[in-house]
């Protein structure tokens, strides 16, 4: 949409307390305007209180968080029409930026600022202006720091049945299918109901050469 917007019933939490990850799938239409992906309303009086913007695509096509109250931008560029997927965890006092499931060289500095107000998802906290214009897709919103590796499962899920993690499913994870068969190995437990049997057997026949 141009001016569309999603609006939260109630604060997730105070981004100044807690560790957090937020992650985000977008598409923009253009380039050269500032829209923003998610922003958190301030709930309370500024200074007490002060939402931020905690990802946004700025006018110079960079991902960009200014959750410190200071603009922090990727070093790659994205361009028009095309999905990227934007992520951004706090873990202690270590901000990291993600994109396309890769961590932005650098960190933001300063401390994240509090606020208790409502998400605000594809608009500025204020939801008069800054609008996405573009897609969003797929926004997860976690009270906790995700590691590198979920963050790039978010981006590039895992394939079902790819037991080895080669990239395909095929005669190797059947093997590990076969030695597991009865067993609870996670890896071979496809479709996650604690043993390895005829239903994961049947997913991986599913994806089969994929």
């Amino acid at each position: 949409g141009v001016d569309d917007y999603l609006l939260s019933s109630k604060a997730v939490f105070d981004p100044s307390t807690t560790d957090f990850t937020v992650a985000i799938w977008f598409k923009p239409n253009q380039i050269g305007i500032f829209n923003v992906l998610v922003a958190q309303q301030d709930g309370c009086p500024p200074p007490t209180c002060t939402g931020r913007y905690w990802l946004a695509q700025s006018t110079a096509g960079f991902l960009q968080t200014n959750i410190t109250g200071t603009s922090f931008n990727s070093t790659a560029t994205f361009s028009a029409n095309n999905w990227y997927h934007a992520a951004i965890v706090k873990s202690g006092s270590t901000i990291t930026l993600y994109l396309n499931g890769v961590a932005v060289p650098g960190n933001p500095t300063g401390t994240v600022l509090s606020a208790t107000g409502n998400t605000v998802i594809g608009a500025s906290k204020l939801t008069t202006g800054s609008f996405f214009n573009g897609t969003l897709d797929e926004a997860r919103i976690y009270k906790r720091a995700l590691s590198p590796t979920e963050i790039y499962q978010l981006y590039n899920p895992p394939k079902p049945g790819d037991i080895n993690g080669d990239g395909t499913v095929g005669i190797l994870d059947f093997s590990q299918l076969v030695a597991d068969w009865g067993g609870t190995n996670s890896a071979s437990d496809l479709n996650g109901d604690g043993t390895v049997g005829i239903l994961d057997f049947s997913i991986l026949v599913a994806y089969w050469g994929t």
